[in-house]
């Protein structure tokens, strides 16, 4: 009896090493897959970055002014947001599309504004946008000035992204910069899609101050989302649909609202270090549509349109809190009832409070940029309800989410075409190199 007890505690044991062998052979192999992964990404950039500058700084510089130069430029810059993009569908990080379908919206002018959490965003939009026909080509990015001394910043600031500094002493003079970059390259480079985080930073890092200047005003309270600045969504829109600017060419028609929704955050959203590594588990990022017409948007009206654009994100809140709860955006006969979600007074909407508040806010010298986190708001708000729920239905068989997926065959064709464009420049640069010095 005793041998036979003895037997299974030494099985028992065996098991138990055995197991313990192999969660460490797989952490061995799972750090070494984020290690190589990271390898793979930085060789990416060393071969596609420096491939690109010398097309359009050195062989295509001659023709920097011609169309021609525009049109191979917009290629290579889709096939850098293309790789970036797979990064993440690499990776296992994939995206669902929930909302509005945006089909129609791929040739026309569009502007599109998203909550901004982590890192992961930009490249994850990459990757969306290059399943949307041409969209990628004629894209530009607003982005914090920050950006543009990142790896991939000197491709932005060559293809005619625009760069943001943040702060109230500049504010102003960021947005007469903002409207000639509009006038000088937007519009002569013929570029489509514009894509702003109206949020002005990271979630994480905007949330207190965004919250003590709900507080201060009496806006609600907001935990998934900070409190958009408006100044350059308007200035783009006056600029774009002006009929004396554009001479001709097509206005932007329509405001594409974006809510990016991470399983885990706001806590723990996806970043840049797991999309280059891997280190963390695949899962789906959903992306939540909601288009509008411009000519439905009040951006004639600064009061208006900051309390149209609270209203968006308010909607925002309550499409976030559940996604957290129940790991999915709600279907769309319950998303009515997130516009009124997070109510200010049972007989005032949101829009007709920030209206008449923003009237007493705005001063007569201060930008358009009307979100100063200093300021405060004369008339009182009454304060949120925290107990009111909201009740939404689950998706239909017709509202599932539509998966974004890439061609791993076609991805693998564009990396073995810079590969080969990299070597066709290393085998000039020796040409030349023997020429000159013999």
């Amino acid at each position: 009896m005793i041998r036979g007890v003895e037997l299974a505690q030494y099985r028992s044991n065996m098991r138990w090493w055995r197991n313990k062998k192999e969660m460490q052979v797989a952490q061995v192999l799972a750090q070494l897959q984020c290690v190589l992964r990271a390898a793979l990404v930085l060789f990416n950039n060393i071969y596609c970055i420096p491939t690109y500058l010398v097309w359009m700084w050195a062989i295509l510089l001659p023709f920097r002014e011609t169309r021609i130069y525009i049109w191979i430029e917009k290629i290579l810059y889709r096939h850098l947001l293309l790789m970036v993009g797979y990064w993440s569908f690499s990776a296992g990080y994939t995206i669902h599309e929930v909302g509005d379908d945006v089909e129609d919206l791929f040739d026309k002018r569009t502007l599109l504004v998203a909550n901004h959490q982590s890192t992961a965003d930009v490249p994850l939009i990459m990757s969306c946008l290059q399943v949307k026909r041409n969209v990628c080509n004629h894209v530009m990015w607003i982005m914090d000035a920050m950006f543009k001394f990142t790896n991939f910043g000197v491709v932005s600031v060559t293809h005619g992204d625009f760069f943001i500094t943040q702060g109230k002493d500049t504010r102003q003079s960021q947005l007469t910069t903002f409207r000639q970059h509009l006038l000088n390259v937007y519009l002569p480079r013929r570029l489509g899609w514009l894509v702003i985080f109206p949020e002005g930073g990271f979630l994480h890092k905007r949330l207190e101050s965004s919250q003590r200047y709900a507080a201060n005003n009496g806006y609600p309270k907001l935990d998934y989302v900070t409190l958009p600045r408006v100044g350059a969504t308007k200035l783009a829109l006056e600029t774009l649909t002006d009929p004396d600017v554009l001479k001709g060419q097509p206005a932007v028609e329509y405001l594409l609202d974006l809510t990016i929704g991470y399983p885990g955050a706001p806590a723990r959203p996806l970043d840049i270090l797991a999309i280059a590594t891997g280190y963390r588990k695949p899962h789906i990022v959903h992306f939540h549509y909601r288009k509008y017409a411009v000519k439905d948007v009040p951006f004639g009206d600064g009061d208006a349109l900051i309390a149209w654009m609270y209203e968006r994100w308010v909607e925002k809140e309550q499409l976030l809190k559940h996604f957290y709860e129940h790991g999915s955006f709600p279907s769309a006969h319950a998303e009515d009832e997130c516009s009124t979600g997070i109510p200010l007074s049972s007989s005032h909407s949101l829009s007709e409070r920030s209206i008449e508040g923003a009237r007493h806010a705005i001063l007569v010298d201060e930008s358009r940029d009307n979100l100063p986190m200093e300021r405060e708001v004369v008339a009182p708000r009454p304060a949120v309800d925290p107990n009111r729920r909201e009740q939404f239905s689950p998706l239909t068989r017709a509202e599932r989410p539509r998966p974004v997926e890439l061609s791993h065959v076609y991805v693998l064709f564009i990396h073995v075409c810079w590969i080969l464009s990299s070597m066709f420049h290393l085998y000039l640069y020796r040409s030349l190199k023997a020429v000159v010095f013999g």
